[in-house]
């Protein structure tokens, strides 16, 4: 008697994996669910963003590409001013900012990790 008890627990969250997996799958893997987020291309211009990777899993950053084929986190609440990943991408915290202005609030990110190229 616990043993069929057992199995049809076991079904039952297996049935709500699958579908937590069909809803995951469909809302894609890009934090908020956009699914009409470009993929990332050779040609895709620096800070465009574009679908998150597969492997990564926080919320906290949004994927744009680097300028030159490959894939770098912006931190939620931060916006791409300009560059690439060979001059470096230049965020920051102010939308609207730009590489002429001059504030604390701007970072130059250098991406040390080409494993997303």
């Amino acid at each position: 008697m616990h043993e069929n008890g057992r199995n049809e627990e076991e079904k039952a969250l297996n049935d709500l994996m699958s579908e937590y997996n069909r809803v995951k799958d469909e809302l894609g893997n890009n934090g908020g669910g956009t699914t009409d987020l470009p993929d990332i291309t050779p040609t895709t211009p620096a800070g465009t963003q574009v679908k998150k990777p597969s492997i990564w899993t926080s919320e906290k950053v949004t994927a744009i590409a680097d300028g030159k084929g490959g894939i770098v986190p912006l931190p939620n609440g931060y916006y791409y001013v300009g560059g690439d990943i060979d001059t470096g991408l230049v965020i920051s915290d102010k939308e609207g900012d730009t590489l002429n202005a001059s504030g604390i609030n701007m970072r130059k990110s250098i991406c040390m990790d080409t494993s997303t190229r």
